[in-house]
C-alpha cells in the first residue's frame, strides 16, 4: 500500500497542504484541525489497484506472452508524455496504456515544465493508443479527478461534457473503450481479454505488492483468504469467485470498485467534511469567519454574510509560511489582503488567533 498510503488524504492529493501539527492559536504556530483518517476501505485500495494496471489495453492483449509476463516492446502511446513544455519520458515506459497514464498525480514532481496533477494529464487532447475513426487522441483531455464526486447541489456529471452521471459506467467504458485501444466492434474481445487478465494474475506485480497486498485478483475478489489484510479484505458486496464467473459480471465488479476509488479521492478536510487545506481555509478559521453556510442558508447568503464580515474586519490576520506549507510544490503558503505587506513585516501579535 506503499503509494495509497503516501497519497491518503494527503492533503489531499496534491493542490492541498499538509498543516504541521503544531501548538494552538496564540503561540505564533500553526492551528491544529481535526481531520478524516479513517483506514482507507478495501475497494478503494483495489480500485487503485485496477487504475494502475497495464494489462487491460488492447496492445497488451494483442501482444503479451503471458497475463504476468512484461511486454517485450512496449507501446509507443506511453513512451512520452506531452507538455505544453515538450514531451518528457512516460512512467510507463515498456507498458501499456491503464487509467493512470492519462491521470497523473506525483509522476512529475518536481520536473521542470510539469509538476504534479490532481488526476490530469499536461495536454489538450489526450492519446488514444492506435488509430481508431481517423483519430489518433480524445476530443478532450483527460480532466483532474480530485473531488469529482464532492457531495454538492444538483447532479453529477463526469467529464466535461457530462457524458456520465455514474463513475462505475465511465470506468467500465474507458476500459473497454479507444481510450484503451479497443474498437467499439471490439467489446467482446475487451471484456474476454480484461477476464482473463483477472483470472490468471498471479498477484506478483507492482500493482498487486503496491496496492493489492501481494494477493493475486482471484483471491482479491473472493475474499475469504485470513491472511488477506484488513485494508485488501473487500467487502461482500463485491467479492466474486472469479473462475465461475461470466466475463461480464468480472468486469462490471471491476467498475464499481473504480468508482469507489474515484469518490474516495478527495481534497483535504476536518472530520466533518469542510475544507482545511488552503491558505484561504486558514484563513477563515484563524479569523473566526464562517466556513460554510450554515443549515438553511443558501451559498448566495453564505456568500453575502461572509463579504459583509470580511468589510468589518478591522484587524484580520493573515496567512504566512508559519501556518504550513504546500507539500508537493514550492509555492508560498499565504493568503494576503490588499496592502497587506510580506510576511516578514507582520508583527508576531498579529499571527496570534483572536
Amino acid at each position: 500500500m506503499r503509494e495509497r498510503m503516501l497519497q491518503k488524504r494527503l492533503g489531499i492529493f496534491l493542490g492541498a497542504v499538509l498543516l504541521p501539527g503544531l501548538a494552538g492559536c496564540g503561540s505564533g504556530k500553526a492551528p491544529q484541525f481535526e481531520t478524516d483518517e479513517d483506514v482507507t476501505p478495501a475497494e478503494q485500495n483495489i480500485g487503485e489497484r485496477i487504475f494502475v494496471d497495464t494489462r487491460f489495453a488492447e496492445y497488451f492483449a494483442l501482444n503479451m506472452t503471458d497475463v504476468n509476463a512484461p511486454l517485450e516492446v512496449g507501446d509507443p502511446v506511453v513512451q512520452t508524455v506531452e507538455t505544453p513544455n515538450g514531451p518528457l519520458p512516460g512512467p510507463f515506459l515498456g507498458q501499456s496504456i491503464n487509467c493512470r497514464s492519462c491521470h497523473f498525480v506525483v509522476e512529475f514532481q518536481g520536473v521542470a515544465g510539469a509538476g504534479n496533477r490532481t488526476y490530469a494529464d499536461f495536454t489538450d487532447h489526450s492519446p488514444i493508443p492506435r488509430l481508431l475513426n481517423g483519430f489518433t487522441a480524445t476530443p478532450r483531455n483527460s480532466m483532474h479527478m480530485v473531488g469529482s464526486m464532492q457531495s454538492h447541489d444538483g447532479p453529477s456529471f463526469l467529464h466535461f461534457d457530462g457524458e456520465f452521471t455514474d463513475p462505475a459506467d465511465l470506468a467500465k467504458a474507458t476500459l473497454t473503450g479507444r481510450n484503451f485501444g479497443w474498437a467499439p466492434d471490439e467489446y467482446q474481445q475487451a471484456i474476454a481479454h480484461i477476464a482473463n487478465v483477472i483470472r490468471n494474475d498471479n498477484g506478483k506485480n507492482d500493482p498487486a505488492v503496491n496496492f493489492g497486498c501481494g494477493f493475486s485478483y482471484a483471491k482479491i475478489f473472493l475474499g475469504t483468504d485470513p491472511a488477506i489484510p484488513a485494508d485488501c479484505r473487500l467487502p461482500p458486496r463485491y467479492r466474486l469467485d472469479v473462475t465461475s464467473s461470466g466475463d461480464e459480471q468480472i468486469v462490471e465488479d471491476m467498475a464499481q470498485m473504480l468508482g469507489q476509488y474515484l469518490d474516495g479521492l478527495l481534497f483535504q478536510q476536518d472530520e466533518n467534511g469542510r475544507y482545511i487545506g488552503s491558505p484561504y481555509d486558514v484563513f477563515l478559521r484563524i479569523n473566526h469567519l464562517p466556513v460554510e453556510p450554515i443549515a438553511g442558508e443558501t451559498l448566495a447568503q453564505y456568500n453575502q454574510k461572509l463579504l459583509g464580515l470580511l468589510e468589518n474586519l478591522n484587524n484580520p490576520v493573515f496567512v504566512d509560511g508559519t501556518y504550513g506549507s504546500f507539500k508537493y510544490h514550492a509555492e508560498p503558503f499565504a493568503f494576503w489582503g490588499a496592502g497587506a505587506g510580506r510576511a516578514e513585516d507582520i508583527s508576531e501579535g498579529s499571527r496570534e488567533c483572536g
